[in-house]
């Protein structure tokens, strides 16, 4: 079928906002924005509701030829070098306009940045949909072909927790001691009491003095690159997706080394990076100056480094690699005054563990409720 045919289409409307004064992460009275991105389903901040187009349950396209389709399950808007596609006639539900999205995207993968993808080329391209007897688009099928597939890929993370170990979510003795330490002394920091146990103490230490901040080898330009299956990581400034745009083919001399931490310098993004990865303008790389950059250990430096920043605002000149060496943030230490790096380590893998079985709980709800609907058998088209 033409897809002009089958979509209705929605463009941008006007605003006075600026992309770059606009927020990143979710705020009250704000809508996702959407644009030309690969990354975080399209979102790139988001704007004021009020007096913005609002739109739910569509599929939005970038119309540069760069980025996917993706399907828009909530309140969302339109920014820029994008468009939305409503299903003429009646309303979908998800799993059918996850379908679309499919076959849409084999469609746009035949544009890019020089033969791009604005609604008036792609309008008249075509996608194949199975057709019920009555000559209707079979909608039913397509959802329960969607369960199925869904169903299958839980059970295969399910598969992969269990052969990793992650699936076993038992607290060691030492992950029980973190953890007892950090609730009591957030007990006693809301005014509850202590709760007894090791005290936890923290002092401030300042970026440079525990890591090497350096400027990149080389940076790419965001503009330029061309992104691919394979490759290495491409790594800007961007808030979401551990700050990776996508993966990109260069001289791999070029590579940054890992593990390390990726600080985006206008935007206080901050990253750990586990893999060799490239990156664009105004990134800064931080390695440890004593010992490995353990992911675990990472991640706390980095919830730390987070609240450290967290009254800079975006686009702040603060970020300068002098100022950067001298912003302090804090970190728990031993009564001798070492940094406790085991009870850190500890923390953080009792909250992942937490996480993993909250996901576990969930994915046995989902997969209950599928085998419900697969078992009841479906009606002749």
């Amino acid at each position: 079928m033409q897809l002009g045919g089958i979509f209705e289409v929605f463009k941008p409307a006007k605003h006075s906002h600026q992309k770059r004064l606009l927020p990143t992460e979710p705020k009250e009275g704000y809508i996702p924005a959407i644009t030309c991105t690969t990354q975080n389903n399209g979102i790139a901040c988001y704007m004021p509701k009020e007096g913005a187009l609002v739109l739910e349950n569509m599929i939005s396209v970038g119309a540069n030829g760069d980025a996917p389709a993706f399907y828009q399950p909530r309140e969302f808007t339109l920014l820029q070098d994008c468009y939305a596609l409503k299903f003429k006639g009646k309303e979908l539900n998800r799993l059918q306009y996850l379908f679309l999205v499919v076959c849409l995207n084999k469609v746009l993968a035949k544009f890019n940045w020089n033969n791009k993808s604005g609604w008036a080329k792609v309008s008249q391209e075509k996608i194949l949909l199975p057709f019920a007897k009555n000559g209707e688009i079979a909608f039913e099928v397509i959802e329960v072909f969607i369960r199925e597939l869904q169903a299958e890929r839980l059970r295969e993370l399910q598969a992969y927790l269990k052969v990793t170990g992650l699936e076993d979510t038992m607290l060691t003795p030492e992950e029980k001691h973190a953890l007892n330490i950090f609730t009591n002394y957030f007990v006693w920091k809301s005014g509850g009491g202590g709760g007894g146990g090791e005290p936890l103490t923290w002092q401030e230490f300042k970026i440079g003095a525990l890591f090497d901040i350096k400027t990149p080898k080389r940076k790419f330009d965001a503009n330029k690159v061309r992104f691919c299956v394979g490759g290495y990581p491409y790594v800007a400034r961007g808030a979401t997706n551990n700050g990776i745009r996508g993966n990109i083919e260069a001289d791999p001399i070029f590579l940054n080394n890992a593990p390390s931490i990726s600080f985006g310098q206008d935007t206080a993004t901050i990253f750990y990076q586990d893999k060799p990865y490239f990156t664009g303008d105004k990134i800064k790389i931080f390695t440890l100056k004593e010992g490995r950059l353990e992911r675990h250990r990472a991640l706390f430096f980095i919830a730390s480094m987070r609240k450290a920043f967290s009254s800079f605002s975006w686009g702040s000149t603060s970020f300068k690699q002098s100022l950067l060496e001298n912003i302090p943030f804090k970190l728990p230490t031993h009564k001798d005054g070492t940094i406790a790096y085991d009870l850190m380590e500890n923390f953080i893998k009792v909250l992942e563990k937490q996480q993993i079985e909250r996901v576990m709980a969930l994915w046995d709800q989902k997969l209950n409720a599928y085998d419900k609907v697969l078992s009841t058998p479906l009606k002749p088209v």
